[in-house]
């Protein structure tokens, strides 16, 4: 977790080789695979807002019909903004979906 949270995670390794390839013009095969398009296909995107001095802030969508997340854990609870294209997405349903789990884990974490 914290490799990714400085840019080290491998999916920003393969994404600047595949920038690289793409200058070059010479992109290898992996990156015209299938199975690579899946893995770079993330319909939530999410950004902790780590700061204790941050106490709101956003994350837009990285894909037209997705979801942009934006988090924070405080010592007494959690709290996200949800953000989507309008028409693409049903966010309401997204953040009712949210609450609901949030309510879960607070039942959970009460027992």
């Amino acid at each position: 977790m914290n490799n990714s949270l400085v840019g080290q995670g491998f999916d920003r390794h393969l994404f600047a080789l595949r920038l690289l390839a793409e200058k070059k013009g010479n992109v290898p095969g992996i990156f015209q695979d299938a199975a690579y398009g899946k893995l770079n296909r993330n319909i939530i995107s999410t950004s902790t807002l780590a700061s204790p001095a941050v106490r709101i802030g956003a994350f837009g969508p990285v894909l037209p019909d997705g979801f942009g997340l934006g988090y924070q854990i405080w010592e007494g609870g959690l709290g996200c903004i949800t953000a989507t294209y309008r028409g693409k997405r049903d966010g309401a349903a997204f953040v009712d979906t949210c609450n609901g789990v949030f309510t879960d884990f607070q039942t959970i974490m009460d027992s």
